[in-house]
């Protein structure tokens, strides 16, 4: 491995816990108000109150599993498509409000997001959106080299099967 995979590397693992800590503080902040949240939840006006109540409750449990898997490397595709699906929708519902109009405070980490939803935080959502899909695309790539890593010579004379991604015969 030269030293710039290396560099990709250690920044990845840095990028996924960094994600895995802002998710599970989001998480814990919203379990530790729950409701704030759902008063928050309530003020995007999207919701019928069952559904509200519902978004509330589920949305900080799916985020806590979410970051303590990216931080502990377990199962991180599926976490990171989950990320990727909650910043996703964080992101549109971000723009919904400015396109309506709505003075709503984010309620993303609690109480700790005092200021009312603006560009600047629709920007920095889609900005985490970006760095998990990056992120997600380089897991997917680094799997698929493993995957496609060619035998060794001493597999192949000990009898082991040729990978079609092999060059040379074996």
């Amino acid at each position: 491995m030269n030293m710039w995979s290396r560099a990709v590397l250690w920044l990845c693992v840095a990028g996924r816990i960094g994600l895995g800590c802002v998710f599970v503080v989001a998480a814990i902040q919203k379990l530790y108000q729950p409701y704030d949240f759902l008063s928050k939840v309530y003020e995007y006006s999207l919701f019928t109150p069952l559904m509200g109540l519902a978004v509330a409750a589920a949305i900080p449990w799916i985020e806590l599993v979410v970051g303590v898997a990216l931080i502990c490397d377990f199962l991180t595709r599926g976490a990171l498509v989950a990320a990727s699906a909650l910043l996703g929708v964080f992101t549109a519902l971000k723009v919904s409000l400015l396109w309506r109009g709505l003075p709503v405070t984010c309620g993303c980490l609690g109480s700790m997001s005092a200021s009312e939803v603006s560009v600047v935080e629709v920007l920095w959502t889609a900005g985490m959106l970006v760095g998990t899909l990056a992120l997600g695309w380089n897991d997917h790539a680094r799997a698929t080299r493993q995957e496609a890593t060619p035998l060794t010579r001493q597999a192949c004379e000990d009898g082991g099967t040729r990978r079609i991604s092999a060059p040379g015969p074996c």
